[in-house]
């Protein structure tokens, strides 16, 4: 059997397996609605019932609303995410909750995909499957798809536009990518602006090392992209809003009050280092293999360093921000740590006698602890019950570090 037949149908599999603890639940179906998805089915139900017209009257409603509330909500500027699950309302029988959830599944499920497609374009064919395989497995990714959460579809617009904006950089003049870089970024802030912002600082920070990353001198193509998504997804925003004044209020309201939400308070902060203890817990084998990787197992080029600066840029900011930390923002990440791991893997057995064999073992290796990693936290846990949000005292209980 030619090797490519056999290469694609792990392909197959991999992303049958994938869709499969993706898109079917495969938690406990009577789990009661959080709070947040709680919010999110408010805003699908109030489209579905007077229709996208009249997304002014949320933004007024909210800022009403918000601004007298002891508790502050999440706000109806999350365009990207609730607009998508109105227009599966229409188009099937799912009710709000339904179609909010299987946004999320598509989601996780298009960033395993894309992460595989490019992880093609900078190493070998093989080690692209390996992050195909540590990504469908990745505990995170999962779990984001099984409830109704906004983290796992900003992850996968986050990275489309990563990644369109480093191959903008090496093909400048080809400009499909900055069509598509401008597309990502413009979806990524109509989705959710904190992670538009934190990506953007990043693409800011990439643009000041250009020469080091090795980008073109003729970055024209993708300023323009980014520039025009960025002037797009705020107009669109403020047509949304019904107006710059109440987007304003809107934004300043849930700024100004979602640090002082006692859920936040208690379980949003931490030092420096949280993270890195909080993705220690998640997967071991796969951040400890990453670190590895990022000192001994660079892939060719500069695209390491490009994805190095990406994990620390984001790192620095989402991990000084009082009360506003939580594993989920991190979902991102996860495309970076697999592409580091898979080096690793690579480093260590390129000098076996047969590498091939051994990188192959070794993947399936961490794969499946990958996978145990996300039953063993989220659905078999000590607990007693499936973990909705994967804050610190619910893991290490979880992994019964905790009694």
């Amino acid at each position: 059997m030619p090797r490519s037949i056999v290469y694609w149908s792990v392909v197959v599999l991999l992303t049958i397996f994938g869709a499969y603890f993706r898109f079917p639940l495969h938690r406990d179906p009577g789990f009661p609605s959080n709070f947040d998805e709680q919010v999110y089915i408010a805003y699908v139900d109030r489209l579905a019932e007077h229709g996208i017209a009249s997304y002014p009257a949320i933004f007024h409603d909210y800022v009403e609303q918000a601004s007298k509330a002891e508790i502050v909500f999440l706000p109806p500027s999350r365009v990207g995410y609730v607009v998508p699950a109105w227009l599966l309302t229409r188009l099937t029988k799912w009710n709000s909750y339904e179609a909010l959830r299987m946004v999320s599944a598509v989601g996780s499920f298009l960033f395993a995909l894309t992460g595989f497609f490019f992880a093609r374009r900078w190493v070998t064919p093989r080690m692209a499957l390996a992050v195909l395989g540590l990504l469908i497995c990745a505990p995170l990714q999962i779990h984001l798809s099984q409830f109704v959460f906004i983290d796992g579809v900003a992850a996968f617009w986050a990275l489309l536009t990563a990644v369109s904006v480093w191959e903008c950089f090496q093909q400048p003049r080809r400009l499909g990518w900055a069509i598509t870089a401008g597309f990502a970024a413009w979806a990524l802030l109509l989705t959710k602006q904190e992670i538009a912002a934190f990506v953007a600082l990043f693409l800011i920070v990439a643009l000041l090392l250009g020469k080091r990353l090795g980008f073109s001198t003729d970055r024209r193509p993708v300023f323009v992209a980014l520039t025009c998504a960025g002037l797009l997804g705020v107009l669109v925003l403020v047509l949304t809003a019904g107006g710059v004044s109440v987007l304003g209020e809107t934004f300043r309201i849930y700024i100004e009050r979602s640090p002082q939400i006692p859920y936040a308070v208690k379980t949003g902060d931490g030092p420096w280092n949280r993270y890195l203890i909080e993705l220690v817990l998640l997967s071991p084998l796969v951040f400890l293999l990453a670190l590895c990787g990022i000192f001994r197992g660079q892939p060719k080029g500069s695209v390491g360093r490009y994805w190095l600066l990406f994990l620390v840029t984001t790192y620095l900011i989402m991990g000084n921000v009082q009360y506003g930390m939580n594993l989920r923002y991190t979902a991102m990440w996860d495309f970076p740590l697999a592409l580091f791991a898979v080096m690793a893997i690579s480093s260590l057995t390129t000098r076996r006698r047969h590498p091939v064999v051994w990188a192959a073992a070794l993947t399936g290796v961490v794969c499946l602890m990958t996978f145990r990693q996300y039953n063993v936290i989220f659905r078999e846990n000590a607990l007693g019950q499936n973990l909705y949000d994967p804050i610190p005292e619910y893991m290490l209980r979880a992994v019964r570090i905790l009694k």
